[in-house]
């Protein structure tokens, strides 16, 4: 309609609708990703009753294991600042032992545990979310570049703040 009134170009109108198409679809996913987002924060129940499902049906060490298989894979994938050669769980506790690159340890040591903590403590992670469920911790031991032990730091659930919904 637009080239018999404007003499355009068939490309350009090809152009500009594929954009419009583009730039609709993309507003739909990031509107609809949203509203979900706040619908399933407003309704924790539903949020996080298959959570509460599998903790009251399995084991919680069969559960932490899981936990700390899928968590690693997750980590390997958004390394950024360490390499995670393991995690394991002992006890209680999920182990996580990050080796830190050469540089300044001391302050990527604490950049790494405050990561850390921030991604302990996450509610939008239902992994974490269930670590904290189940009562394990959060054991996060770092080494130098040069193998030397630097200290180790202890997440549990009460130093996270209590999501709305929980127990």
């Amino acid at each position: 309609m637009l080239r018999l009134a404007r003499k355009i170009s068939v490309v350009l109108i090809c152009v500009v609708t594929a954009m419009a198409f583009i730039a609709v679809e993309e507003g739909r996913k990031f509107a609809v990703s949203q509203i979900s987002f706040l619908l399933a924060v407003r309704d924790t129940e539903c949020t996080f009753g298959f959570i509460d499902q599998v903790t009251k049906n399995y084991a919680p060490e069969l559960i932490a294991r899981q936990l700390a298989y899928k968590i690693h894979n997750q980590s390997r994938v958004s390394q950024t600042v360490s390499r995670f050669p393991s995690m394991v769980v002992h006890g209680k506790d999920l182990i996580l032992a990050v080796k830190l690159r050469p540089g300044n340890s001391w302050q990527m040591a604490t950049a790494v545990s405050s990561n850390m903590r921030q991604s302990y403590c996450s509610d939008n992670d239902p992994y974490w979310v269930a670590v904290r469920r189940i009562n394990y911790n959060l054991l996060l031991v770092m080494h130098d570049s040069d193998d030397s032990l630097l200290p180790q730091v202890q997440f549990t659930p009460k130093d996270c703040p209590k999501w709305p919904g929980s127990r």
